[in-house]
């Protein structure tokens, strides 16, 4: 622990009493976006913001009363979504104090059958390239759609989850039944289905640079308690080979153990938030968080942020902001900021939801 990073929470909205606000990314140069209200009304709606060098700014909506920023690249460019004056909730990418608004965006939880996906529905790239979803009535949603260098082209994805910076979107697309789905992914014009384990269902939740994706799958029926049953398990897929990356246990009984982050390094975290289980796995070996732990992000040299406390029904509660590294857990409360969760890291800051 002596050799660990030491962090000094700096306070993003300065106004006072009475005002909401929260963090959701942050990038290389500490600019950190999120939502905020602009009165003290505590009904009142938030709209997208950019804390950068102390000052708040307000990014505005689409002409309608709320709007939410869920990404930010290195070079300032913001992406989120925002109502418009017609009451539509449209993605949008904010660069330089212009909003463009990038069309309809679903805001729905997607779950495939009973495992919710990690997700966020808006995403930037270095290059400034979006990609989302489109609303619909479906359960996985009505396609993926990709805006670049001015143009929106929709994929032939069912729903997207990430893109890198070459451009290339991975997500899901259909394979039978109504919440059936196998992991997929699009570049250059070309869909790719990545296959399973050996289950029916498989899904894919992050790409990096070299086009490696990370994703879950349900396995073939294995030894698990006392009978045997399809698990989950976390993949990492390369050059066409799907690789399984296994668990911290022999087996969840039913629960979604699921792949979450991954970084460039290919270092993977993965999440049980059913057992409040967080797992780091690193060249072939997983090694587990200790206590209740939910992740939220992953840095390049490979820290893991997100939050540690209690269960709630859903997610951990009473929870405290930490960081992880090389097996070395910090919890990051200090003083009066004994509450919260970590949701952004770079390579030396943290930013958090109070």
């Amino acid at each position: 622990m002596a050799n660990a990073t030491q962090y000094q929470w700096v306070p993003l909205d300065t106004r006072g009493a009475g005002f909401r606000s929260a963090a959701s990314a942050i990038n290389s140069d500490g600019q950190v976006v999120g939502f905020a209200t602009m009165t003290t009304d505590p009904s009142a709606p938030v709209h997208a913001v950019l804390w950068d060098n102390g000052t708040m700014q307000d990014l505005g909506t689409l002409g309608g009363t709320s709007s939410e920023a869920t990404a930010i690249n290195d070079s300032g460019k913001v992406a989120g979504w925002a109502t418009t004056a017609a009451g539509a909730t449209d993605a949008f990418l904010w660069d330089n104090g212009t909003m463009q608004d990038l069309g309809p965006v679903d805001l729905r939880q997607i779950n495939v059958g009973q495992y919710p996906i990690l997700w966020s529905p808006v995403h930037v790239n270095e290059q400034g390239a979006v990609v989302g979803n489109r609303p619909g009535s479906t359960p996985l949603g009505d396609g993926a759609f990709l805006w670049e260098n001015g143009a929106t082209q929709e994929l032939p994805l069912q729903f997207a989850t990430a893109l890198n910076d070459q451009g290339q979107v991975v997500g899901g697309v259909p394979s039978g039944g109504t919440f059936d789905t196998h992991a997929a992914l699009w570049g250059s014009g070309t869909l790719t289905d990545l296959g399973t384990l050996g289950g029916p269902n498989s899904w894919a939740i992050g790409i990096i640079t070299s086009g490696s994706v990370l994703g879950t799958s349900l396995t073939e029926a294995r030894p698990c308690g006392s009978r045997d049953m399809m698990v989950t398990d976390p993949f990492r897929w390369t050059n066409s080979v799907m690789e399984d990356l296994g668990s911290v246990l022999a087996c969840f009984q039913g629960e979604p153990w699921q792949g979450e982050y991954m970084n460039e390094q290919g270092q993977v975290v993965a999440g049980d938030h059913i057992s409040c289980i967080t797992g780091v796995w690193d060249g072939g070996a997983w090694q587990t968080i200790s206590g209740c732990t939910w992740a939220n992000g992953m840095s390049a040299p490979g820290a893991v942020i997100g939050g540690r406390g209690t269960m709630g029904s859903s997610s951990p509660a009473h929870t405290v902001p930490f960081v992880w590294q090389g097996g070395v857990l910090q919890d990051l409360a200090t003083g009066s900021n004994l509450n919260g969760l970590a949701t952004g890291i770079n390579r030396g800051r943290v930013c958090r939801l109070r």
